[in-house]
């Protein structure tokens, strides 16, 4: 059995959840970045890290990877409602990728430790996202196991960081062509707040770790899967 924290919970196509036209995701609070300058912060950040790097054409550009793809879970599906409690728990932010290829351009992610990051989702807007996901069957786009970027020595200790890697669950509207089973997966809230590092974006371009504060009294939720 592997447990492991889920630090992202990626929602494409998330105009289907938060009952709002696509075009008109351009106007809601967003962190914007463009692909270009993200593949290259990843560059930056495995040469620094010395970390192993996989890169893969997808939507006609290359991505650079520093996850191991859980390629079973792919093209299987999810009861939304597993997930409505960490959406709850975490702090969702729509995501404006300017993309160089064809992958649609807004995401939402939901993480622990956004910490001072701007442009949270408005609540009404959080709200009706749990809501819609709560009560929809969701496709599983992949599931990555991660491995920390930062300097975890320098980071508070706790059941966070004792994994060793973090999940990223990225969910999307449910396909019924693609979709062939229910994915055995279990999502389990962890009793006690932790404390967790600030959210280190790749958005930006130099980033000082040692400015990186900690965060207390952050919800946790583990992935479970065999």
């Amino acid at each position: 059995m592997y447990k492991i924290p889920v630090a992202i919970l990626t929602v494409w196509h998330p105009e289907n959840f938060l009952e709002v036209r696509a075009r008109d995701l351009h106007s809601l609070p967003a962190l914007r970045k463009k692909r270009s300058e993200q593949e290259s912060r990843k560059t930056k950040i495995a040469l620094s890290k010395s970390l192993s790097t996989t890169t893969e054409v997808m939507h006609d550009r290359p991505v650079i990877n520093f996850g191991i793809p859980k390629y079973t879970f792919r093209k299987n599906w999810i009861q939304g409602a597993a997930l409505a409690g960490l959406i709850t728990d975490y702090q969702a932010r729509l995501i404006d990728t300017e993309e160089t290829g064809t992958q649609a351009r807004f995401r939402v992610e939901a993480r622990p430790n956004w910490g001072s990051e701007p442009n949270l989702l408005p609540s009404h807007l959080s709200q009706r996202l749990v809501r819609n996901v709560a009560k929809s069957r969701l496709s599983v786009r992949q599931l990555w196991v991660n491995p920390f970027t930062i300097d975890v020595k320098s980071t508070p200790g706790g059941p966070f960081y004792n994994a060793g890697h973090t999940l990223n669950v990225v969910v999307g509207p449910y396909d019924a062509t693609s979709c062939k089973r229910e994915a055995i997966i279990r999502f389990v809230k962890h009793p006690t707040s932790v404390v967790i590092h600030e959210h280190c974006p790749f958005y930006q371009e130099d980033i000082n770790e040692h400015q990186i504060r900690p965060v207390p009294g952050c919800n946790l939720w583990w992935g479970e899967y065999q």
